[in-house]
């Protein structure tokens, strides 16, 4: 699938909780990516993070998060980013499925966020991907992670492949961008 703009889709064991839908714009910048990312729904049911942000942080997964996961076609590794709404990210380089996970070495993304009466946006510029990355195409998975005030987590994906949220999985990598 060629993309410049995807919705995603909850995952059917979690209902969306307030939230009518996700949509993420996508492009190629110079040698990076550019991302927006919009969801649709009443803000008051999406729990975003209370303290400053911009910096690079571990388990942002576990609260409101936008994630996308890039590969190279035909291979197992794959790159995996998180990005809050505060302006906190993280980036993870993997061998294969969920194995050797490390921290990547990657300039730090601009995140813009945004906070309106029926949406929330996110704009991630990451200026610079791995040399390996910026020459070929390259696959990508999107996601979402939407705490609520209840601390309730919904999952938002372009394709569930199980039971349980797995953003890693290789049927996410569905779209293709030069």
């Amino acid at each position: 699938m060629r993309a410049s703009s995807v919705q995603l889709k909850p995952h059917p064991n979690h209902a969306d909780h307030g939230v009518d839908s996700v949509h993420v714009a996508l492009a190629r910048s110079g040698n990076g990516i550019h991302l927006e990312y919009q969801i649709i729904g009443d803000p008051s049911h999406i729990l975003l993070p209370d303290v400053p942000g911009g910096d690079r942080r571990d388990e942002l997964w576990k609260h409101t998060c936008l994630e996308a996961f890039i590969r190279l076609e035909d291979s197992d590794g794959y790159v995996e980013l998180n990005f809050a709404p505060n302006g906190d990210w993280a980036a993870y380089q993997f061998d294969g499925y969920r194995r050797n996970g490390k921290d990547l070495a990657v300039d730090a993304p601009r995140i813009a966020f945004k906070k309106a009466a029926i949406e929330i946006a996110l704009a991630v510029t990451l200026p610079t991907l791995p040399e390996l990355y910026q020459r070929n195409t390259i696959q990508l998975g999107l996601s979402a992670v939407i705490e609520t005030p209840q601390n309730d987590c919904y999952y938002w994906a372009l394709f569930h492949p199980s039971d349980t949220p797995d953003f890693h999985r290789a049927e996410n990598f569905q779209i293709s961008l030069d």
